[in-house]
């Protein structure tokens, strides 16, 4: 019953992530006063098209000498797709971003992922990790 639990809080993570005020840089930290669907609409870009992001902590990027190499990962958007550079991976995806700031992307069939763009911080939180604007 153990490895079901550790199977059912991986898969809600992500979307718990997601559900989080763009006033908080912790994906499990407190909600704040203002969540992102009582911001204007006004402030909410209809599309990302043409912006970069760039992970606000390192991880992995490959090996070196022996031991994991660590850097930034990225996410790239252009038109209604994109580049997500991650660990020693490029993955494409497409996406489609609601209007409370809410981002559907399909890396492939087997990795939807949910995400949330914050436009007061000018930040994204994708699969779990913050990017913040480049």
């Amino acid at each position: 019953m153990k490895g079901f639990s550790a199977i059912l809080l991986a898969l809600a993570l992500p979307t718990l992530a997601t559900l989080v005020s763009c006033r908080s840089s912790s994906p499990l930290s407190a909600p704040a006063t203002q969540p992102v669907s009582s911001m204007s609409s006004t402030t909410m870009p209809q599309s990302l098209a043409g912006m970069w992001f760039i992970s606000k902590e390192k991880h992995e990027v490959g090996l070196g000498a022996g031991e994991p190499a660590m850097g930034h990962w990225h996410l790239r958007f252009i038109d209604s797709g994109g580049k997500w550079q991650h660990s020693d991976v490029e993955e494409g995806f497409a996406y489609t971003m609601l209007p409370d700031g809410t981002i559907k992307a399909i890396v492939n069939p087997a990795n939807p992922i949910e995400a949330r763009y914050c436009p007061d911080r000018n930040e994204i939180l994708w699969d779990g990790l913050w990017y913040r604007a480049k």
